[in-house]
């Protein structure tokens, strides 16, 4: 199963009214944010906790997700 490791980002500016916070279920750090059924890990740039697993190739796009196990925000895309 092919990793794609995932772009390291300063944390977002607080907006509450253009962020969205995506938690995993009862704000486990162990788990992931995303889970499907393709063939593709996403892990955070810091840490390689997986934070999309079993998911299709660039399945997720132009978001920020904050690592569960060590808080680093990701980005799904480079920074131009």
């Amino acid at each position: 199963m092919p990793n794609v490791k995932l772009y390291a980002v300063a944390p977002p500016p607080p907006n509450p009214k253009g962020v969205t916070v995506l938690v995993t279920e009862g704000g486990d750090k162990t788990r992931s944010v995303f889970v499907g059924g393709g063939t593709f890990n996403y892990l955070c740039a810091k840490c390689d906790h997986p934070i999309g697993v079993n998911l299709e190739e660039r399945q997720i796009r132009n978001l920020v997700i904050q690592c569960p196990a060590f808080g680093q925000y990701n980005d799904t895309e480079p920074s131009n």
